[in-house]
């Protein structure tokens, strides 16, 4: 799980590969980021909060925050 920089919202990876995003601090669920295919090892949200880094075993995803669009796919 983190936070992003201004705590507004806050990631969470599960073992199937489905980040979920809640907004704080009431924990409602605004959206689920899905299509990894492997269990979530990091998070880490840019500075400005507009972009997730997402880490499996095998792949690193970047969502843009804004729109749940897919920014770029780095498969290592």
């Amino acid at each position: 799980m983190t936070f992003s920089s201004d705590s507004a919202w806050l990631a969470a990876g599960t073992s199937n590969g489905i980040v979920y995003i809640y907004q704080m601090p009431d924990g409602n669920l605004l959206y689920s980021l899905d299509g990894q295919s492997n269990p979530i090892e990091k998070l880490v949200f840019s500075q400005d909060g507009a972009h997730l880094l997402v880490g499996t075993q095998y792949e690193l995803w970047i969502w843009t925050m804004g729109d749940r669009r897919l920014n770029k796919e780095t498969t290592i």
